[in-house]
Formats: C-alpha cells, sequence, structure tokens
C-alpha cells in the first residue's frame, strides 16, 4: 500500500496538470507555485517531511479554494501520500478525503481513504468508501491484513445500519476469497458479528453457515455464553467445545509452520497457539528455538522473510517467559525491545507488562513518553486502561479518574477496556452497574459476556494480577450482573487461557 514518492513524483510530472509541465489556470496555482515545485523535489529525494512542511499553507482553506481543480488534487494527493508515509494518518485521512474528490483519484487514493477512516475511526465515511469501492467490481482488501479487517468490523458496529453492513463486509470477503498473510491473523471475531447480523435480520440458515467458519477458541467462548445463539450452533460436540477448537488450530498451525519454515508469523502463531492451551513451557521451547535462529543469521541473510514481525515475536516470547514462571525475564525482554522508543507499541507492551508485575513506577516511565496520535482506536482504550491502572496502583486518584473518564467517552470502542479499568481503580459498583448495562444491550452483550466467563486466571505467582483476578470472580457475582448474566447469558468454566490476558 505504501507509495514510495518519488514514483508518485514521476506520475505527476506525466500529467498535464502538473505545475511543471502546464501554465497555471488560476491565480491560486501561480501564488503556490513555488513550494509546489519545491514539494515536488521533495518527493523526487524521498523527503516526506519536506513534502508536508512545504504543502502546508496549500491545504490551508483559504489557499486551497483559490486553486484549479487539477491543482487541488495534484496538492492534496501529494500531501495525503507523504503525511501516510510518515505514519501521520490523522493529517493524511482529510488529505485522502480532498483527493477523492476529484475525477483524477486513483484506485490507491481511495484505498488509502478507506484505511484512513479505519484508523481514525470514521465509521460513517469508512463505510461509504467501502460502498463506492463495490461499485468498481474489483477486489477492496488487497491491501488489507487481518488486523485491519477486524477494526473495520468493529466500527461497522458504531452504524445504524450495523447489521446490513457486517453482512456487506462477510460477502465481500468471501466474493474476493481473501486469505490472511499471516497464521496468526484469524476473522473469527468477523463471522461471530456476520452470524448475529444475519440472525437479527432473520437468516438462520445463513447464521449457522457464518457460525461454523468460526476456529478461533476465543470466539467461540463468547458465541456459547449467549443464549440467543443456542440455535444456531453446530450440532456435533467437538464444534461446541472450546478445547477441541483449541487443539485443532494448534495441529493447523503446526502444520503451516512446517509448509512455511520462513514465515516468522508461523512461529508466532504456534506459541499464541500454545498458549491458549495454557502450555507457556512449550510456548517458550518454540520461541527460544526461533530466538536462537535469529541471532545466529547473519544480518544480510534474515533467517526470516517476515522479520517485520519482531516486535511481536518479542512480546508472545515474554508472554511464554511469563507464563512459564520467569517473571523478570519476561519483563526485561520488553523494556529491552522498547528502550530504543522508538516503537510507541512496544513502550505500551513494557509499560502494560510492569504493571502487571505490580511494578507501577517503572511502568509510568514508559507510558509517559507515548504519543498515541497514531494509535487506532483498541490501542487508545488499552493505552488509557493501562495508565489507569498504574495510577491506581500509585495511589494517584486524579491520574486513574482523568483516564476513567477518557474510557467512559469512548466506552463503545471497547467495551471490556471500562470494566477493566474500573476494577483495577477499584470501583466495583459502577463495574457491576456498566457491565449489567452492556449484556443488557444486544449490542455490546457477546463481549460483556466474554470478558466474564471462568477461565483460568492468568496472575501466576504475581499478587497484582491475583488481587484483579478475585475482582473480577467478586463482579460475576455482584447483584445487577448476576441478573443480567441470569437473563441473557450464561457463564461457562473452560480450560482455555484467555486471549486478553496474553497479548
Amino acid at each position: 500500500m505504501k507509495v514510495i514518492l518519488a514514483v508518485m513524483m514521476a506520475a505527476f510530472l506525466s500529467t498535464s496538470s502538473s505545475a511543471a509541465v502546464k501554465a497555471p489556470q488560476a491565480a491560486g496555482d501561480r501564488m503556490i507555485a513555488a513550494i509546489l515545485d519545491t514539494a515536488l523535489v521533495a518527493a523526487q529525494d524521498g523527503d516526506a517531511e519536506r513534502v508536508l512542511i512545504s504543502l502546508q499553507p496549500a491545504m490551508q482553506d483559504e489557499v486551497f479554494n483559490q486553486l484549479s481543480k487539477p491543482t487541488q488534487y495534484e496538492v492534496a494527493a501529494l500531501y495525503a501520500a507523504a503525511a501516510r508515509d510518515r505514519g501521520r494518518w490523522d493529517e493524511a485521512y482529510p488529505a485522502f478525503v480532498r483527493a477523492t474528490q476529484s475525477e483524477q483519484a486513483s484506485a490507491e487514493d481511495w484505498d488509502s481513504r478507506l484505511h484512513g477512516a479505519i484508523i481514525t475511526g470514521q465509521s460513517g465515511d469508512a463505510f461509504a468508501v467501502f460502498q463506492h469501492l463495490r461499485t468498481q467490481g474489483k477486489p477492496i482488501f488487497s491491501t488489507f491484513f487481518g488486523a485491519r479487517l477486524l477494526a473495520f468490523d468493529a466500527l461497522l458496529g458504531d452504524l445504524p445500519n450495523r447489521d446490513a453492513a457486517r453482512v456487506a463486509l462477510g460477502r465481500e470477503i468471501e466474493r474476493e476469497g481473501w486469505q490472511p498473510v499471516f497464521a496468526t491473523d484469524d476473522l473469527s471475531p468477523i463471522w461471530l458479528h456476520e452470524a448475529e447480523a444475519l440472525q437479527n435480520i432473520g437468516d438462520v440458515a445463513g447464521a449457522r453457515r457464518a457460525a461454523a467458519k468460526i476456529t478461533q477458541p476465543g470466539v467461540l467462548v463468547a458465541l456459547l455464553a449467549d443464549r440467543r445463539f443456542d440455535a444456531i450452533m453446530p450440532a456435533a460436540a467437538a464444534a461446541r467445545d472450546p478445547r477441541a477448537v483449541a487443539e485443532r488450530q494448534l495441529d493447523r498451525v503446526r502444520s503451516y509452520v512446517e509448509a512455511n519454515p520462513r514465515l516468522l508469523g508461523a512461529r508466532i502463531a504456534q506459541i499464541r497457539a500454545l498458549m491458549i492451551l495454557d502450555r507457556p513451557a512449550d510456548a517458550l521451547a518454540v520461541a527460544d528455538a526461533t530466538l536462537q535462529s535469529i541471532l545466529r543469521a547473519r544480518r544480510s541473510e534474515p533467517p526470516f522473510d517476515d522479520m517485520g514481525n519482531v516486535e511481536a515475536f518479542d512480546a508472545w516470547r515474554a508472554s511464554a517467559l511469563v507464563g512459564a514462571g520467569h517473571l523478570d525475564q519476561g519483563v526485561s525482554s520488553l523494556t529491552t525491545a522498547a528502550s530504543c522508543r522508538c516503537s510507541v507499541t512496544a513502550s505500551l507492551q513494557a509499560g502494560n507488562a510492569l504493571m502487571r508485575a505490580g511494578r507501577a513506577q517503572e511502568a509510568k516511565s514508559w507510558l509517559d513518553g507515548i504519543d498515541e496520535a497514531d494509535f487506532d482506536r483498541p490501542q487508545r482504550m488499552k493505552l488509557a486502561q493501562t495508565r489507569a491502572c498504574v495510577a491506581a496502583q500509585l495511589g494517584d486518584r486524579a491520574a486513574a479518574e482523568t483516564q476513567l473518564a477518557f474510557l467512559r467517552a469512548h466506552e463503545a470502542w471497547e467495551p471490556a477496556v471500562l470494566v477493566g479499568a474500573l476494577l483495577c481503580a477499584g470501583e466495583l459498583q459502577e463495574a457491576d452497574t456498566v457491565l449489567a448495562r452492556r449484556i443488557a444491550d444486544p449490542q455490546s452483550r457477546l463481549a460483556a459476556l466474554s470478558a466474564i466467563q471462568d477461565l483460568p486466571a492468568d496472575s501466576g505467582s504475581l499478587p497484582y494480577l491475583a488481587t484483579i483476578e478475585a475482582r473480577w470472580h467478586a463482579l460475576a457475582a455482584m447483584p445487577q450482573v448476576s441478573a443480567a448474566v441470569g437473563k441473557w447469558g450464561r457463564i461457562n468454566r473452560f480450560d482455555l487461557v484467555p486471549l486478553d490476558s496474553i497479548a
């Protein structure tokens, strides 16, 4: 998806609208001719930051509106690509909106607008762009990884026509025959929401077919907790057993690893599958063998073709270390990986691990420097929850309340996160009210019920996590939650580790 600015520069120079080829057609064009030339040279040099600085004046409404239509497109598309390549989606997205208002807009401009709408949480525009692209008849998701598709699906839940939107998403994925690039990608949450949508519109047979596509055990746990879905669950006992589903998932991943020995993502998927089955020692063995392959390899000859997944690998290896009882090593591996301060995700992982270990002051030092501007909605919620938990550990009520206020205001983004933060802060009465309300709401019921299923505690020897786990059990027995569960769901016991306690 990423545009190489030099290539884009060549494309611009080949069009008749370029300032370097055609005389300006409007007063505004003449006014910005020099800065546009500067931006084009910067693009040719691959200097995205200089492109942004050069074009900022031209992007202001009072200037932009004076430009000719071709120059408006040229400025907006060039600025948007540069902002995207710098990871500044808050600037890139509105620029792509401007670019796609032109008849000159390319398929890549529309693709980037869709990505930008998803990343910045613009649910209505994301679906509108999706619908526009569907009319073109071409694949929409060829530039998507599984995580972005899951984020899109989550956004569709904000729409008043969410059921129709989610059915459309499922049909488009099937039409394209989309297959995940990485073994860690699993679209089970999308199939869960499609099954829910189809059932809501009365297509029970379609809901059964969607539910049958679920391969992620944690998603099956949620489905089994909600009484609404009893009628669409597969009849075979093995298909209704999350443990059996997890074992089959591990078998598939092992086969994938054998078939793709040069994919680090395949090893990550194997570690993840073993952790779900509560086999941290086996997961650590896979992680350590993988790490040795990385360490032994020459820099010029990496052992895996997808070394961009190293950050994710580090996080899962740390989880395996902690699960196997090596807490200090696990935390140390994450802080070492984040020590360059070159990845806000790594900093969040380090801070979260330290918080879970009860080392709040150290956690705070990692979290304070994080700029969440480029985080998507789930990441922003996770950051706010972690900061709230750290503040509560430190006894800083004001700081904890600031984060809780953010989580309350954006509760719909990630329903279970607010409840988790309230438990960190010891606010069980409010947590009881919030969770019961979310169980009563059909739109949030699945996530709410999933949060209180009886799964093994991931506390090990960590006193802080044992305290939080005890609060979750206490919450499940509180009056409002207990009544809501009795009316709309159930709490099952499964011998699986919940995903949220791993990654």
